[in-house]
């Protein structure tokens, strides 16, 4: 019976990992992970001798909100709904198998308890899976408005077809007419044959749903990828415009200059006064330099301009970082997907305002942190803020892009919202190269 005991608690944990891992961001080690959750269910096998009800139900509430806050990024609040919401799936699924085998047949002499016990387990397990696989699925995409959890509704088959199959081999071995020793492989068969369906409906349904996220960070990857052939057009656009903006207002001022020197020969002081205030308007200032990056100070100065039609102030500062070991293009990658996110919070805020600070840490980091206005709430899934658009997925673009260019240098981003404050921070840490 111990060892029934800690199959169906094996399976039990493996479904909460599941639970959680949909629903929120991973902040441990995989190693680690599975170091803690298999230390919480020892421990909650090693109590199940006790067999007092709430000392049970207590213990694997308080297990599974320790774990979920420990090896994922949630709130505790969060954490608290979703380990009552999954304590509920575990009585239900407890006691619905034992509901259903009661009805199909008496309990008779010529099944075991052991048999029993074992079809009773798999059964409640099983259901507990597949309604925790799916509940998780529908939650995390309704956070995202999207309808991906109705693709799985064909795997339901299998479970079902399991479940049909389960209550069958229970009403063949209660209505079995040769007594088995419960020694013989056939006693045992109706056994492995119910284990094994189990395993197969946890392996068929994971390995798709792996499949299907495969596939859907290959697509988006692929976008990711067009998008970068245009981010290149446009980077090599903005430093060619960017040269030619501070050509054509140097030229300006020579001009200006030459016809000033000949207004003031003439005598014409209106003419010279008109030409110092054009001098002095900011519509002949050079665009700010805040890097000796090229790259980075032309994609700096367009999103800058990007913010005068909706009047936000845009404030840069940069205490000494150049970024000469990341690409001209990654760096457009990065400051364009995150301004433009900056900007269209911004321009729906009250404060319109974005700061972007630039600094190094501990002379090992470069540190890019973007802080700009926002009023409303986002809502996270996974760590990443999710857009309330309608195509939501496609619009978590941008993100994807910042995060696999940060791959390649080893960086990391990070998102935070201060509700007291109104404001959201797009926090970039990038390793400086050797």
């Amino acid at each position: 019976m111990l060892v029934i005991q800690a199959f169906r608690l094996l399976i039990e944990g493996f479904t909460v990992f599941l639970y959680f891992d949909t629903l929120y961001q991973r902040k441990r080690k995989n190693w680690q992970i599975v170091l803690a959750f298999s230390l919480a269910y020892l421990l909650l096998i090693a109590l199940s001798p006790i067999n007092h009800i709430l000392i049970n139900s207590l213990s694997t509430i308080l297990l599974n909100t320790l774990l979920a806050n420990l090896c994922f990024r949630c709130r505790v609040t969060s954490s608290i709904f979703q380990n009552i919401l999954i304590f509920v799936l575990l009585c239900v699924t407890e006691f619905l198998p034992y509901m259903i085998l009661t009805n199909i047949a008496l309990y008779g002499p010529e099944i075991s308890s052991l048999q029993l016990y074992v079809l009773n387990a798999l059964f409640s397990k099983i259901l507990f899976f597949v309604l925790s696989y799916f509940i998780s699925h529908y939650l995390a995409d309704r956070k995202m408005k999207i309808n991906t959890w109705k693709q799985l509704l064909p795997l339901s088959v299998l479970p079902i077809a399991t479940i049909f199959t389960l209550m069958a081999i229970y009403f063949l071995l209660q209505n079995q007419k040769v007594p088995l020793d419960s020694r013989s492989f056939i006693y045992n068969l109706p056994i492995i044959g119910a284990i094994l369906l189990m395993l197969a409906n946890v392996f068929i349904l994971v390995f798709y749903d792996r499949f299907r996220k495969s596939n859907q960070k290959l697509y988006l990857l692929q976008m990711s990828e067009e998008k970068s052939k245009l981010d290149y057009q446009y980077l090599e656009t903005l430093k060619e415009n960017y040269q030619q903006t501070r050509i054509l207002i140097h030229d300006m001022k020579n001009h200006l200059l030459a016809i000033q020197s000949l207004a003031a020969q003439a005598g014409d002081s209106a003419v010279s006064a008109y030409i110092r205030d054009l001098q002095n308007s900011e519509a002949l200032s050079y665009n700010p330099i805040f890097s000796d990056n090229e790259a980075l100070n032309a994609v700096l100065n367009y999103e800058k301009s990007k913010c005068e039609p909706y009047k936000i102030q845009m404030r840069v500062l940069n205490e000494g970082i150049h970024l000469r070991h990341i690409s001209d293009i990654d760096i457009c990658r990065i400051f364009s997907n995150a301004l433009d996110n900056a900007i269209e919070a911004a321009g729906q805020s009250r404060e319109k305002e974005i700061e972007v600070s630039m600094y190094c840490q501990n002379e090992t980091f470069s540190v890019i942190n973007i802080i700009n206005s926002c009023d409303t709430p986002p809502t996270f899934l996974k760590g990443r803020p999710i857009s309330k658009k309608a195509d939501a997925h496609l619009h978590g673009l941008g993100l994807i892009s910042i995060e696999t260019t940060l791959e390649k240098y080893r960086g990391e981003v990070e998102y935070q919202y201060d509700a007291d404050q109104k404001i959201f921070q797009t926090l970039i840490v990038i390793p400086d190269s050797a």
